[in-house]
């Protein structure tokens, strides 16, 4: 309760009133006007975005956004809601070993879980460590105030993350794999136009006339560009940047993979993190489910992906979160 009271007193102006009436900015410059009540009424989504990027703004302007002005961000929220707002290509930087641990001490938008560290990148130097991170400041705010928006339809949390959906992950396989024969790891892969399977989703709106839906598929497909300004093309780069990139497959996943798995193996135990799917069947089971049965559904969502499987006494096989899964339900 009392962190919620304090996080009520930093709201400030812009959160409250960017969002409906008229106000008067802290430098006494200018007025701001502009009232987005009326997006909600086409798109509650988009009200939801530009309601995300206001509070972040407002709770973190002085810690990590100082270098962004009020201003700034009420034009950023016109960009927005207009659908004139680009984000930028993903900046791509290196970084000495020894700098790593400074860097990441430093309470700022470059040191934030928005910097991706990046393995594989043409031009690797000796000696350096390769990130990547949103060129801009705003666009930090906005990918995150994305990311806040789709994880609030997947996670039903008050404060969703990423995390969540990982430990629920290891919660259902001690809850359901236990007991079972055999346990099969499926990996789906990303879907190359993602885009099409988005506009299949009944869930949430995202047809490729919605705001939401362009400003994904613009980040999924943003390009690299290096310190000297060269722009180095990528399948898979900006992926690095953010967790929206496993959102959007958990979202498209959960109702495309999820509900037809129900319904082609019902009472077969399963769970899910975003693209890994741990699958635990019995000689009981009425339906079976195999290597062959997994690669079948996969075909038939237009979906592809890996399938492997352990019985009892084998080897065990590595799940997400570095954790091991053992035929005898041990994690």
């Amino acid at each position: 309760m009392k962190m919620k009271n304090q996080m009520k007193k930093k709201m400030t102006l812009l959160h409250c009133n960017l969002l409906g009436s008229r106000y008067y900015d802290c430098l006494g410059s200018r007025y701001f006007s502009r009232d987005y009540s009326k997006v909600q009424e086409y798109h509650e989504l988009m009200f939801n975005l530009i309601e995300e990027v206001s509070l972040l703004y407002s709770s973190y302007s002085t810690r990590i956004f100082d270098r962004i002005s009020a201003e700034e961000c009420a034009d950023m929220l016109e960009h927005i809601v207009s659908g004139n707002y680009q984000l930028s290509p993903i900046l791509v930087y290196h970084m000495k070993e020894d700098e790593i641990e400074s860097f990441s001490n430093r309470k700022t938008v470059l040191s934030s879980s928005f910097c991706g560290l990046l393995r594989h990148y043409p031009n690797n130097q000796a000696g350096y460590t390769t990130f990547a991170r949103p060129s801009t400041d705003t666009d930090v705010v906005l990918i995150a105030a994305l990311e806040q928006v789709l994880l609030k339809n997947t996670v039903n949390r008050e404060c969703p993350c990423i995390d969540n959906l990982i430990y629920d992950f290891h919660s259902d396989i001690n809850k359901y794999m236990n007991p079972v024969n055999r346990i099969y790891r499926l990996d789906i892969d990303f879907p190359p136009d993602i885009g099409l399977f988005l506009t299949r989703l009944s869930s949430i709106n995202l047809q490729p006339d919605t705001r939401l839906y362009q400003l994904i598929t613009s980040f999924l497909n943003l390009s690299y560009i290096d310190e000297d300004g060269l722009c180095h093309e990528s399948k898979n780069g900006a992926y690095t940047v953010g967790d929206i990139s496993r959102i959007v497959q958990n979202l498209v996943f959960k109702e495309i993979f999820d509900d037809e798995f129900q319904k082609l193996f019902p009472g077969v135990s399963f769970t899910r993190f975003v693209s890994q799917v741990i699958i635990g069947t019995k000689d009981s089971d009425e339906v079976l489910f195999n290597e062959e049965a997994g690669y079948a559904l996969l075909k038939s969502l237009g979906l592809t992906g890996h399938i492997v499987s352990i019985g009892q006494g084998d080897s065990p096989i590595p799940i997400c979160g570095n954790k091991l899964v053992f035929i005898d339900n041990r994690l």
